[in-house]
């Protein structure tokens, strides 16, 4: 394969996306009292949202926030949260939410690592987390709801309190607007620094894109439950904003008040990873549920396994958009839905690269690999972070020769699209042959009997490394492990069986709704341990 960009034609590209905060200004100039954000039923118009907006902004200037300082936020997803995003961009400062999952040490780490002088955290998070002002010294605390208490200021007074004059400035495009922390699942967490410009161009394509795409149209509204310390969150709202429309919100993913949501708001796009798409088909409520007004289902962050994408195209009926793509570069590839329909060859793959991204497959020490053939995925891209914050060393690895190494194993067709194959730290290399987990992952999925499934590599004396399965059955079923190996040793070459089988109720998550395979593998060897300890005592 020659080192030639796999990229859709930029003439695609149709829109002329603002930055965060001059997105909002312009939907209040053209509608405002149209839906902005609703959120327990309280609806907010892009007139109040613009206002409010510019209330933080001042806020924020007034506290000693200067161009180009991080604003750390921690809470779920809320209006306010929404307002900071967009009154940072106001302010020329970096909105740096923070995953309200980890524990206090964590954020702690987090807060220094960004060098943040003010963090907004919600009144659950400061309990729950037992935060205080003396853990975080020189930070001004601001707690997102209710009242004050000792050593901080309550958000809705303070913001209350300030001018909502326009700003005379024009934002630049190239200025940080975000900082994403990776998700830190082999260590701390990396600080992705993404600009306004990040931003614009990859909505220039899935804004812009005519109604065979994305298919919204000013006025209507979406659903946004991924978390906003996640770049889907981020997303999710910024991007239909683009066109004029509104983000139904909700604090965290919850499957039967999304399913209810969507016949109030008639909502037309139905995002989601697989595993929260699989929790909205399994609840009590799917059946009942009014979902004729979904046009499209965009899904992604995850592999989808073949039975549940058959089932969900079946169920709905809509359109089906696969998103690939990662913090550090947003959107990579996109398969579209006429790779979907029917018995496409193509529906097993993560599409071909948008407008502007070219792709290609490099072995360990760089060299391009023939289509077909697996390796490392690299891809050159307008679409990508400035740098990763305060790690000089960590942004030069992450890239070589202007190509970002993305980590992720895969081969690319002849037609030039992408079939991922597994991570390659995800790997197993058992007695020199590679196995990838996503194979048997895709395969355990096809059982009858499986709802998910995860494989990871355990140390083996003889191979190095061997796969053990993970697999939580479907409701009501049960399998063992004979009847799992009999299943696979049919459909895989025998070194890429696992040798191992664990049955349990649920598989770990990751913040982003991921499947949390380091803590798998902490399981791993806790029992490991365990029986290395009973055999020890008893000898």
């Amino acid at each position: 394969m020659s080192d030639r960009p796999y990229a859709i034609d930029d003439g695609m590209i149709r829109s002329e996306p603002q930055p965060f905060g001059e997105v909002v200004r312009r939907n209040a100039a053209v509608s405002p009292d149209g839906p902005a954000i609703t959120q327990d039923g309280e609806c907010l118009s892009w007139m109040e949202l613009n206002r409010r907006t510019l209330q933080v902004a001042h806020g924020l200037k007034g506290l000693g926030i200067e161009p180009g300082a991080h604003v750390a936020v921690l809470g779920k997803a809320s209006v306010a949260v929404l307002e900071l995003l967009h009154g940072c961009a106001w302010a020329q400062a970096i909105f740096t939410p923070i995953n309200w999952r980890l524990a206090s040490p964590e954020i702690l780490k987090v807060v220094e690592d960004s060098q943040a002088g003010i963090l907004f955290v919600s009144a659950e998070c400061w309990a729950r987390l037992a935060l205080a002002p003396k853990s975080l010294p020189g930070v001004t605390l601001v707690l997102l709801d209710g009242n004050a208490q000792t050593g901080t200021l309550a958000y809705t007074a303070w913001r209350d309190a300030q001018s909502d004059a326009a700003f005379g400035l024009t934002i630049d495009a190239d200025t940080p607007a975000i900082q994403l922390y990776t998700s830190g699942t082999t260590g701390m967490p990396k600080g992705a620094v993404l600009t306004h410009r990040y931003f614009m161009n990859c909505g220039a394509f899935l804004a812009g894109a005519d109604e065979e795409f994305f298919g919204m149209k000013p006025g209507e509204e979406i659903l946004v439950y991924y978390p906003m310390f996640h770049l889907g969150g981020i997303t999710m709202h910024y991007y239909p904003a683009i066109r004029g429309c509104g983000s139904v919100l909700l604090h965290e993913f919850d499957a039967g008040k999304i399913l209810a949501l969507f016949d109030r708001h008639r909502v037309p796009v139905l995002p989601g990873v697989p595993t929260m798409l699989q929790s909205m088909l399994g609840h009590p409520s799917f059946a009942s549920a009014n979902l004729s007004s979904v046009r499209y289902c965009l899904y992604g962050a995850a592999p989808m396994p073949k039975a549940l994408r058959e089932q969900l195209m079946e169920t709905l009926g809509c359109g089906f958009i696969q998103l690939y793509g990662m913090t550090e570069s947003n959107l990579v590839t996109c398969l579209m839905p006429e790779d979907h329909r029917g018995d496409a060859p193509k529906a097993a793959s993560v599409g071909r690269a948008v407008p502007g991204v070219s792709l290609k497959i490099v072995d360990p020490a760089g060299n391009v690999l023939p289509a077909g053939e697996v390796g490392e995925l690299a891809i050159r891209s307008h679409i990508m972070m400035d740098r990763y914050w305060r790690r000089p060393q960590d942004t030069v690895k992450a890239f070589r020769d202007g190509w970002y190494l993305t980590g992720d194993g895969a081969y690319i067709d002849e037609d030039g699209y992408v079939f991922l194959k597994d991570r390659i730290k995800d790997m197993i290399i058992s007695g020199g042959e590679n196995i990838y987990p996503a194979e048997i992952e895709n395969e355990l999925s096809q059982h009858p009997a499986v709802q998910s499934a995860a494989v990871i590599g355990v140390a083996d004396d003889r191979w190095g490394e061997v796969a053990k399965a993970f697999v939580v059955c479907e409701p009501g079923q049960s399998c063992d492990e004979a009847e799992l190996h009999a299943f696979l040793a049919v459909r895989l070459a025998r070194f890429k069986l696992p040798k191992h089988y664990a049955v349990i109720d649920a598989l770990p998550l990751n913040g982003t709704g991921k499947i949390d395979k380091m803590a798998l593998r902490r399981r791993s060897r806790a029992v490991f341990e365990a029986r290395a300890g009973a055999a020890a005592a008893a000898r």
